[in-house]
């Protein structure tokens, strides 16, 4: 478990006075705040660390604004990195719930125990959350209903997938 999470993705400037967008993973995260810090880069490792001098929600998600992003394009040099806040900032988990996170990397297999891959994201839809499962065939995105996800838990070995055809890549053709 890693101690740096990613939060969310910068946008592009926001205005002249080195203002970003904000596309949080979690649209009803509360760790976005005036005064925080965040690590702010491609990877936790060798991020760079910033004070957020502003936080504000607009009709289009977040503008928030860095102490020392005093342009556009000093903030315009931050679009595309990621946002990262320690796991400790971000409340626990309660008795049935997991961040997402905790399951990057674990192996991907069906129910008769094919690995089909490791899960390597989970996208945010308008009907719920996708799996991205990232395998030697090629990318499968599976939505995270019951009928196709019988296993995800980051205790379990593997998340287990219930195979349909069209679902997977590379499983139609065996």
């Amino acid at each position: 478990m890693s101690d740096w999470l990613a939060l969310g993705r910068l946008g592009r400037p926001h205005g002249v006075r080195g203002a970003l967008r904000f596309w949080p993973f979690n649209a009803a995260t509360e760790a976005v705040t005036k005064g925080g810090q965040a690590r702010v880069g491609i990877a936790a490792e060798g991020a760079q660390t910033l004070k957020v001098a502003e936080a504000r929600r607009d009709a289009k998600g977040w503008v928030v604004r860095f102490e020392g992003l005093s342009d556009r394009d000093e903030a315009g040099a931050l679009n595309g990195a990621l946002w990262f806040v320690e796991r400790g900032a971000l409340p626990a988990a309660g008795d049935d719930e997991f961040y997402f996170v905790d399951l990057f990397g674990k192996p991907a297999q069906t129910t008769d125990g094919r690995v089909i891959g490791t899960l390597v994201d989970v996208l945010d839809g308008p009907a719920g959350e996708i799996l991205v499962i990232e395998g030697p065939d090629g990318r499968s995105l599976v939505p995270n209903v019951e009928a196709f996800v019988e296993t995800l838990d980051p205790q379990a070995p593997a998340v287990v997938i219930r195979p349909i055809p069209g679902l997977l890549a590379g499983l139609d053709d065996e």
